[in-house]
């Protein structure tokens, strides 16, 4: 099974921010990237590897290779995200501001065309802030949204790709439908939503708290005691009924609701058997 990736390199804050100034000390840690994790996790298969195109600077000078290499394999792991950094160094960090929320460079770009020739892309997004997607949440087959992991970051996303681990984590804050949107948390507020107020439709792709694995559930029959969700003085509600699970994996459900500040969450884990 052959996989291409467009690799963004999994960094902590020290190696990136004061590392960088001592090229001849070695780095004293191993960070194996997302490249040498599926590598490894897929050491009888032939893994195959492009850049695509540089984190930020301009230019589409390797999608050809790219592209090719992905029209001829069984699945795309395609990387995208920011480069850890301090004022200007990166594209996410300290000093290093957006104007909009398009991811850097021409990684958008290379998004589509990869998209456009493969329909077997899992998207791996390594981040410091939320970007817009593109056509990706309509189009890619899994998408993998991570916040600089660190040093283990690898490791985890080739886990969560073999299905070694069923994920549940869930999104600490919104993924925007636009690179112009507004990123919202739980404590978004009512006229950021969609409303009459304005022309336009800030509601995000992926909302606060969203999050999939490889088990579904259902939520039936959910109550609240006390007087509902009316009662704005309450500062907590029990909820009944436990969630449902369909298959075999072992997973966690969790389902978070705002009732007023902070946010109320629960979570029922499933094992197998």
């Amino acid at each position: 099974m052959t996989r291409n990736c467009h690799l963004t390199v999994q960094q902590t804050p020290f190696p990136a921010h004061v590392g960088v100034h001592h090229p001849e000390l070695d780095l004293g840690i191993a960070i194996p990237t997302i490249l040498d994790a599926i590598t490894t996790e897929y050491s009888g298969s032939t893994v195959s590897y492009e850049s695509g195109c540089d984190i930020r600077e301009p230019g589409q000078g390797g999608f050809d290779n790219a592209l090719r290499l992905a029209r001829a394999a069984d699945v795309v792991i395609l990387a995208l995200g920011d480069r850890s950094g301090l004022f200007g160094r990166g594209t996410s960090g300290e000093g290093c501001d957006a104007e909009t929320l398009q991811l850097p460079g021409e990684q958008a770009a290379l998004l589509e065309a990869i998209l456009d020739v493969s329909s077997s892309v899992v998207l791996v997004v390594n981040s410091g802030r939320p970007y817009a997607l593109g056509t990706a949440p309509d189009r890619a087959a899994a998408i993998i949204q991570t916040f600089f992991p660190g040093e283990e970051g690898g490791r985890a996303i080739a886990d969560v790709i073999a299905g070694h681990v069923n994920p549940s984590g869930r999104l600490p804050v919104s993924i925007p439908a636009s690179p112009f949107g507004q990123p919202w948390t739980y404590l978004t507020p009512q006229l950021a939503q969609r409303s009459e107020v304005s022309a336009l439709d800030p509601t995000p792709r992926y909302p606060f708290g969203f999050g999939g694995g490889y088990s579904t559930f259902d939520w039936l029959d959910a109550s609240v005691d006390g007087h509902g969700w009316a009662d704005r003085s309450r500062d907590h509600y029990s909820q009944h009924e436990p969630p449902r699970r369909h298959g075999n994996r072992t997973t966690l459900s969790s389902r978070s609701r705002r009732v007023r500040d902070p946010t109320c969450y629960q979570a029922h884990q499933f094992r197998t058997g």
